[in-house]
C-alpha cells in the first residue's frame, strides 16, 4: 500500500519556496532561521507551511487509496502590508509554475490549484506589529 502522508508534500512546498523567497525563509509550521529580525536590524519576509488533510481519492485495484488530494497552507509574515502582499506573491508564483515541486516518492496527477486565500492582516500582538497573508493549496499526487 502506498498511502500518502502530508509531510513529503509540505517539505516540497518549503524546497520551492526557499527557492524563491531566499535561503531558510520558509520553514515547517515555524519561524524559519533566515526569517524575522535579523541581527543587522533588517527584518525578512518568511513563510510558514503547515501540512493541510489527505482526502484519498482513488488509485488502482491493487492499491486504491494511492491517489490523494491534499492541502497545504501557507502563511507569509512580514514586517509590512505590502511586504507580506510582496511575499505572498513571489511564493504563489513560484508554487503555480508547473513543475516547481519535487515530491518523494508522489507525482503531480495536476497543477498544483490555489484553493484559497485571505487578505493581507495586521497583527497587533507582536510588538511592532507583524503583517500576513494566507494562501491554501491543493496538491493532487499519485505514487511515483
Amino acid at each position: 500500500m502506498t498511502a500518502p502522508t502530508e509531510r513529503p508534500v509540505a517539505l516540497a512546498v518549503i524546497t520551492a519556496l526557499n527557492a524563491a523567497l531566499g535561503a531558510t525563509r520558509a520553514g515547517y509550521a515555524i519561524r524559519p532561521t533566515g526569517g524575522g529580525p535579523q541581527s543587522d536590524g533588517t527584518f525578512h519576509a518568511y513563510a510558514r507551511v503547515h501540512p493541510g488533510s489527505t482526502l484519498l481519492s482513488g488509485g488502482t485495484a491493487s492499491d486504491p487509496n494511492a491517489d490523494a488530494a491534499q492541502t497545504v497552507q501557507v502563511t507569509y509574515i512580514a514586517d509590512s502590508a505590502e511586504a507580506a502582499d510582496q511575499a505572498r506573491d513571489t511564493g504563489r508564483a513560484a508554487l503555480l509554475t508547473p513543475g516547481a515541486l519535487t515530491i518523494t516518492g508522489r507525482a503531480l496527477v495536476n497543477p498544483v490549484t490555489l484553493a484559497d486565500s485571505t487578505e493581507v492582516r495586521e497583527d497587533n500582538d507582536p510588538q511592532p506589529p507583524l503583517w500576513f497573508a494566507v494562501d491554501r493549496y491543493r496538491i493532487d499526487t499519485t505514487p511515483a
